[in-house]
């Protein structure tokens, strides 16, 4: 979400022919939407980067490969 383009592909393992991603324990954090980006991602502090969505604002530290994603207020 900090680096990728304005198009990503997220991949699952699939058991058998069909499959409903639904039928998965999922994590919360994929079933939402945070809209388009509106910004390329920028340096926080050191190696933590944030970008900013519509809907929310993403950070990773890379320092200790820790995520946030902090949806903005209305969502």
């Amino acid at each position: 979400m900090v680096a990728r383009g304005r198009s990503a592909l997220l991949q699952l393992h699939v058991h058998g022919a069909y499959a409903w991603a639904s039928d998965d324990d999922f994590p919360p954090v994929l079933q939402l939407d945070f809209g388009a980006a509106l910004s390329e991602a920028a340096t926080v502090k050191g190696s933590v980067y944030t970008r900013e969505y519509e809907r929310a604002t993403v950070s990773l530290d890379c320092n200790t490969w820790s995520s946030s994603f902090e949806l903005k207020s209305g969502e």
